[in-house]
């Protein structure tokens, strides 16, 4: 920091004189600040306005997935006997219910002779377990006791796991299968333990589970499964089995969800849109481009000889005075009521042809040969912020080199200034010499 203290022999306030004229020098410097601060303001736009286009892609992309859209509801006479629930493929029905056993995971105690579970040992032999046609053998060592038999059988992975269990007498190693039915019951068979102190630690036995099926009607018609959780009756459903018991159940479009899940990417279409609005006449090119862009792909029809529903206006869904989208749910509801396979086609694509999804997924996300809006790479944003990104640094270099002319430019004129207080000071001291001289000589 340079101190001077002007003006002492001349008068003047030479310091607020070079302040006044280093301000003016500094113009073009403050031009230079201001320009690069709109650009990091619009740096920090482009960063918002991405976690917008985002949001929107995530939410309109994944429209191309069916499910999105194959949405229940359900409900049941006796939720504690029967549900049920429905993915892709289901149609709206209704099935009545008669639970007549419920699928249980065979499960089989093996009392231990000893009255410890991590002391006494058995000896050496192995186990085969067996489930189904698959067996495997598990070798019990001479110092294993019942807990290492427990950690190995469940070590093994072979479909059934095993636990130790104290009942106040005698420990048991207790083995369940991991998996209900018949077809998931096991057989466990120990060999080996025939030696002199040697102890079978499956000899003694008790079946607390046999492990059965399901057996259930739908409609009077009998159906037997491995589990409680039957997703093979019929296409798309899956009924949940809780208890014996009868239960009518019934599943519905859920056509409210589905407007919700449609709404949902209307709302995150309409914020991208206000945001674009909210720049003004200042809004950036590439944000009319891409407001642009996505105007015209709600507005598309779809290929007229494949696709029964052909624009978003025949589900409901029009575009207002600002471009953002309203949706009409009484449309909605009438159109999926006609034709709900219609409505999800023009979103999913029908035949190989692509429907809105995937259509906003390419300008989005693009494709594997043209770039997309979103695009990590050359999109249309990142080239945006990568042009941002330079004429911010070439601004940064204008100002460090102005900085370095308004200091030198400082320099000089403090040492003008300098000079003419040190020659001001000498006419000064000489005037005052004459006027001294003169006033002798008088």
């Amino acid at each position: 920091m340079t101190f001077s203290i002007g003006g002492l022999a001349s008068g003047l306030d030479t310091n607020a004189i070079i302040q006044q004229l280093l301000t003016l020098e500094a113009r073009p410097l403050d031009r230079l600040d201001q320009k690069r601060a709109d650009l990091v303001a619009k740096q920090g736009q482009f960063s918002e306005f991405q976690s917008k286009l985002q949001t929107l892609a995530d939410k309109i992309t994944s429209l191309k997935d069916s499910s999105e859209l194959t949405l229940f509801t359900s409900t049941s006479t006796d939720e504690d006997v029967a549900t049920i629930e429905a993915s892709d493929g289901a149609l709206p029905s209704s099935y009545s219910i008669q639970v007549n056993q419920l699928a249980t995971a065979k499960s089989v105690a093996f009392t231990s002779p000893f009255n410890d579970s991590d002391q006494s040992t058995f000896g050496d032999g192995t186990i085969d377990l067996t489930i189904g046609t698959t067996t495997q053998q598990i070798t019990v060592d001479a110092g294993d006791t019942l807990v290492d038999i427990r950690d190995k059988i469940n070590a093994a992975d072979a479909g059934a796991q095993a636990s130790v269990i104290y009942d106040g007498s005698s420990y048991q190693l207790v083995v369940n299968s991991e998996e209900t039915g018949v077809a998931n019951q096991f057989t466990l068979t120990a060999s080996g333990f025939n030696d002199p102190g040697e102890t079978d630690p499956f000899a003694t036995s008790t079946v607390l589970e046999a492990g059965q099926d399901s057996q259930f009607t739908i409609n009077g018609l009998a159906v037997t499964a491995s589990s409680n959780s039957v997703d093979g009756a019929v296409d798309g459903l899956t009924f949940n089995l809780k208890k014996v018991g009868s239960a009518d159940v019934t599943i519905d479009r859920d056509t409210e969800g589905i407007g919700d899940r449609l709404q949902e990417a209307l709302d995150a279409y309409n914020d991208v849109v206000s945001f674009i609005d909210s720049q003004g006449d200042d809004q950036d090119v590439a944000l009319r481009g891409i407001k642009n862009q996505l105007a015209t792909a709600t507005a598309s029809n779809l290929d007229g000889g494949t696709f029964s529903l052909i624009a978003l206006s025949q589900i409901g869904i029009s575009t207002d005075s600002s471009g953002k989208l309203n949706l009409d749910r009484g449309d909605l509801e009438s159109a999926i009521e006609n034709d709900f396979n219609a409505v999800r086609d023009l979103f999913t694509g029908k035949n190989g042809t692509d429907g809105l999804g995937a259509i906003f997924d390419t300008i989005l996300n693009g494709n594997g040969t043209n770039a997309g809006i979103l695009s990590p790479g050359n999109g249309t944003l990142r080239l945006r912020q990568t042009s941002l990104d330079a004429r911010i640094r070439s601004l940064d270099d204008q100002i460090a080199n102005a900085e370095q002319r308004l200091r030198r430019t400082e320099e000089t004129l403090r040492r003008k200034f300098a000079s003419f207080e040190g020659l001001t000071a000498q006419y000064q001291s000489q005037g005052a010499f004459l006027s001294a001289s003169l006033g002798r000589l008088g």
